[in-house]
């Protein structure tokens, strides 16, 4: 089966893009499901830009700013990929997840850029456990991994967020808390009130 879904990046003073999965139909779910493909979204961004330079600026000196910014980014060798994760109980993303970074690791180079837009109140262990070391291959391999935290990042979302080279979150936002909790009933009292004993027996 083939990753339906498109992979886009972006050079930081251009503007930005993301990876994400997008699902196959029902129909197809057995069959061949399409294949990864590429985009870049900097040109958009870069015309919304100038756009802006030409509309903010007298003739002359808008000219001279976007001849600037056409110099910067000739110099400009690093990329930078975006990524999204709304997780779940489950962290049902992380499979789209894992297959995302696999694919920026193809090509990226030692010092590009892995900005992560996350958003998630934690949830299963192993879920999240897997997530959080699927976001360490990228740091692995020389990659700045920064992390955007718009409204919540907590428990497992915080453990995702933590491998991170820097966590940058709005003003509001949830942040932190990694913590597992569980509930067990102590029936010792009743048993001992009722004569009940036990016995443990190891192999």
């Amino acid at each position: 089966m083939k990753v339906t879904g498109t992979v886009k990046w972006f050079n930081p003073e251009k503007g930005y893009g993301f990876v994400k999965q997008e699902n196959g139909n029902k129909e197809n779910k057995n069959k061949d499901m399409g294949s990864l493909t590429v985009k870049n979204l900097t040109n958009h961004y870069y015309d919304v830009k100038a756009g802006m330079i030409n509309n903010i600026y007298p003739k002359a000196e808008a000219e001279k700013l976007i001849h600037n910014l056409n110099k910067k980014e000739e110099n400009k060798s690093s990329k930078t990929y975006l990524l999204k994760f709304n997780g779940d109980i489950q962290a049902k993303e992380v499979d789209s997840l894992k297959k995302e970074i696999t694919a920026i690791l193809s090509v990226a180079n030692n010092g590009d850029n892995v900005v992560l837009m996350l958003e998630s109140p934690g949830g299963t262990v192993n879920g999240y456990g897997l997530a959080t070391s699927e976001l360490e291959r990228l740091t692995a391999r020389g990659l700045h991994l920064t992390v955007l935290v718009d409204r919540v990042a907590a428990s497992g979302g915080y453990m995702m967020a933590v491998v991170a080279d820097r966590i940058i979150a709005a003003p509001f936002a949830i942040v932190g808390s990694i913590g597992v909790l569980t509930e067990i009933p102590n029936f010792n009292e009743l048993m001992e009130k009722n004569g009940i004993k036990y016995e443990q027996i190891t192999s």
